[in-house]
């Protein structure tokens, strides 16, 4: 009876992976930088990457402003002639300052006029003992004496200590003027120009920002002409001289009336507070980060924070938003999102030295973050395993964007997180390294069920300075939770 059947008609919807190259802006005149055209460079894998690789792209996300590189003194009072500007240079990069470092300018993300940046929370006596701060001088006294030496030569002198007012009532942190014996290493006076720097820049009006900023009075290069004189007590007064100019700012409410007009936080201010918080809670430690066996779904990599804000400026994310970062490591990404968006940020680890420094970054982020005065939006780290977590599956039922950092997962491992992406929510967004999606995937009869057909894929390229295990390009997906072409193809098959 079935010989008169007439043929079933089949139907057959192609899901394409959209390929959208981000066109890469020549640097300073690289001829292997063209504006006219792009190249793809096929992501290497993290294992691969000398160790040393790793460490120099965490020391760029550690000085994200002008980077300080350093020479040999000649000698201990280098003479300055202010006509010559590599005389100049030389000098400042032997006590470690440098010339700003020149890097691609990095969009803002888009002003969110209903945030409140400001931590309108009242600072109470007892808050000295809840919020724990990590001083400047306790990093250098627990690297020990022999990595470092003082800033500033003087027979039978001490060493130099200063305090540094932040825009907050907080106490102020302690610093020890030292510089380290080598090249690697926390670098206070460094952490101190950035910071005054960054304040002075995003928290002080044109009236009393323009003074204490222009080519002659800036901060920074006073600094510089302290250290090329051996002179602390120059250095000490321009740091008082700064915290009374920021006490007094405090004080009347001028501080306070420009956060107010504040809505979204520019990037390199981000960049400062991220870098602080690394430097004092997961530097120390770094070598445990590297305690993983090559070859399995633990190796360790991150994602740098220039990559990052370009991950959530092309999603989307908002404040109001909720973000999940599947594999969070030491809590980098969900830090940044909760700092720079203010949205409900969460993240999950297994491993537990991962775990360990980012229990220790999410304390010190809340409390610097209270120091610089600014409200981040709720952050979450928990430790347990992101395929049978209820808590997380929780999370990924409300998230608006998920991050997987997959670079290294087995295929085993992205099938089953595929199968995760059928309870997150319609026009969610999952970011990640390799595509869940396979190129030229088609909607089918035989595989009609499968959640891939749920995801629209588009394939993105990044750059240098963007991942901690190479300074390649490499490609990055953005797949949208999308069900319309599975329902179409539903419908013109008459499958239900």
């Amino acid at each position: 009876m079935f010989l008169n059947k007439k043929p079933v008609k089949v139907h057959k919807v192609t899901v394409p992976i959209k390929e959208e190259k981000t066109p890469q802006k020549p640097r300073n005149g690289d001829p292997r930088r063209s504006s006219a055209a792009t190249r793809t460079v096929s992501t290497p894998r993290p294992v691969q990457r000398p160790q040393h690789l790793l460490k120099e792209s965490r020391d760029r996300f550690l000085s994200p402003q002008p980077s300080f590189t350093r020479l040999k003194r000649k000698s201990a009072s280098p003479s300055v002639h202010f006509s010559s500007s590599s005389d100049e240079s030389s000098a400042d990069e032997a006590n470690g300052i440098g010339k700003r470092r020149k890097t691609e300018p990095v969009r803002s993300l888009e002003p969110d006029n209903d945030r409140d940046v400001r931590d309108t929370a009242e600072w109470m006596e007892d808050d000295v003992n809840k919020f724990q701060l990590l001083h400047g001088a306790d990093l250098t006294a627990l690297n020990g004496s022999p990595k470092y030496k003082p800033a500033f030569v003087k027979e039978g002198a001490d060493v130099v200590k200063v305090e540094l007012q932040y825009p907050s009532k907080l106490p102020r942190e302690r610093f020890d003027l030292l510089v380290p014996q080598e090249d690697e290493g926390y670098r206070p006076i460094d952490d101190i120009v950035h910071t005054i720097d960054q304040i002075a820049q995003h928290y002080l009006p044109p009236s009393i920002r323009d003074p204490l900023t222009d080519d002659v009075t800036v901060f920074s290069r006073r600094f510089k002409r302290a250290l090329n004189r051996n002179c602390a007590e120059e250095f000490t007064s321009t740091v008082d001289e700064f915290n009374t100019a920021l006490t007094t700012a405090l004080v009347d409410g001028t501080v306070a009336s420009v956060l107010k007009i504040t809505h979204t936080l520019p990037f390199p201010l981000i960049e400062r507070i991220l870098a602080q918080v690394y430097s004092r809670t997961v530097s120390p430690a770094v070598e445990l980060l590297r305690k993983y066996e090559n070859g399995t779904n633990d190796v360790y990599g991150e994602l740098l924070p220039r990559f990052t804000e370009r991950l959530f400026r092309e999603t989307h994310l908002k404040r109001d938003q909720v973000f999940v970062d599947l594999g969070s490591g030491v809590g980098n990404v969900v830090l940044q999102a909760a700092l720079q968006v203010g949205c409900e940020s969460w993240g999950i680890e297994k491993n537990d030295n991962p775990c360990a420094l980012a229990d220790k970054q999410l304390a010190e982020f809340r409390t610097r973050c209270r120091l610089w005065g600014l409200a981040p939006g709720p952050a979450t780290l928990i430790q347990g395993d992101f395929l049978s977590s209820p808590t997380i599956d929780a999370a990924i039922r409300r998230a608006d964007v998920i991050l997987v950092n997959n670079q290294a997962f087995n295929p085993e491992l992205n099938d089953k997180l595929v199968m995760k992406f059928l309870d997150v929510k319609e026009g969610a967004r999952i970011v990640s390294l390799k595509s869940f999606v396979p190129k030229g995937w088609q909607i089918k009869p035989r595989n009609v069920e499968d959640p891939r057909n749920m995801l629209s894929v588009v394939r993105r390229e990044y750059f240098s300075d963007c991942v901690s295990w190479t300074n390649a390009n490499g490609d990055y997906f953005i797949a949208t939770k999308d069900s319309a072409p599975l329902r179409r193809f539903q419908k013109a098959n008459g499958i239900r």
